[in-house]
């Protein structure tokens, strides 16, 4: 009895948070945030100046035109519903700190998924949620990620995940490969990785090549700190759980340690590795980045005592959350 009483109020506690956040995101003022005047302007192209954008993007627009005749706010709503509800039930197929993973995700993504890349927000939505079906079924896993795709293209890099084993980690492979991207970032350079963008296909190499020099045009690459606050931090984290995590045997939780902590060290790995390309760098670690909702619940778990790591943590979630929600309704 007083376990269902638990599930109720567990149940109605996150229904609610996902019905409040999805009017917030949803009937938001255009200009609160740095992206809603874009897509205002995006929803409003004819049909036949869209046919690059995704296909879920094309889909939304149609329908939002056809039932409420291009309302922007119903438009905001139902990328909300999707990307915040997806999220949740993320969150809640995880067997412990369910509230925990659900504050990490508020401070850390929903303003700067769901509030401002909206379609990046559904996107790593699906993308979470299927991290969470790999060490079960990578078919369903495979689908959750096709479906991000749909959402947006960028998440076709999230596809490498399922060439993860969810039974055992290289240590030695993943710690080094982590000090590496850490300690030789400094030293490399947006020629460099431009040399290595030639060696692309064509229509790929050429896409971004003009996209990092138009960046650089408008002055965007500016200077910027990569060993910073939160992203030494989240090595730090990552290191604690490579060297306390268990490789069990038809244990899913312990499956799920082993591919967050893989997950975490590409997020890691691209973000210094790609430095000299900022907004590379911080949108493809962003997306793996979705991961620490799960991920911070994990190192909880292993250090005890538990009271305490969950409070640094959650006050480490929370600085790198008010800093980063400040950024984005203020630039």
């Amino acid at each position: 009895m007083i376990k269902n009483n638990q599930r109720q109020l567990t149940f109605f506690f996150f229904f609610s948070c996902w019905l409040l956040l999805s009017v917030t995101a949803g009937f938001r003022t255009p200009g609160f945030d740095r992206d809603s005047i874009i897509y205002i302007e995006m929803m409003n192209r004819s049909i036949d100046q869209l046919w690059l954008q995704e296909p879920t993007f094309i889909a939304i627009v149609l329908i939002n035109r056809f039932l409420f005749d291009g309302d922007y706010e119903t438009f905001f709503l139902a990328y909300a519903l999707i990307g915040i509800g997806i999220k949740i039930i993320a969150i809640r197929r995880l067997p412990a700190y369910q509230f925990i993973a659900f504050i990490v995700y508020v401070a850390l993504y929903f303003a700067l998924h769901d509030l401002t890349q909206i379609r990046v927000g559904v996107a790593s939505g699906f993308f979470l949620l299927s991290l969470t079906y790999i060490p079960v079924s990578r078919k369903k896993a495979f689908l959750l990620q096709c479906m991000a795709a749909l959402f947006h293209y960028s998440a076709i890099l999230g596809f490498c995940t399922l060439l993860f084993s969810a039974k055992k980690i290289n240590k030695f492979f993943f710690g080094s490969v982590v000090i590496l991207s850490i300690a030789i970032s400094k030293f490399l350079t947006q020629d460099f990785l431009l040399s290595i963008i030639n060696h692309l296909p064509d229509f790929l190499s050429l896409k971004l090549t003009s996209y990092i020099i138009g960046l650089n045009s408008t002055g965007l690459f500016e200077t910027f700190n990569q060993y910073n606050f939160y992203h030494l931090g989240q090595a730090v984290l990552f290191f604690i759980l490579l060297f306390k995590i268990k490789e069990r045997n038809n244990d899913t939780t312990s499956a799920l340690m082993i591919i967050c902590t893989k997950v975490i060290a590409v997020a890691i790995v691209s973000y210094y590795i790609l430095a000299p390309v900022p907004i590379f760098a911080g949108r493809i670690s962003e997306f793996f980045g979705i991961a620490m909702i799960i991920f911070i619940p994990m190192v909880i778990s292993l250090l005890r005592p538990q009271w305490l790591s969950a409070g640094v943590l959650l006050i480490f979630v929370l600085i790198q959350g008010i800093r980063l929600t400040i950024t984005i309704l203020t630039t």
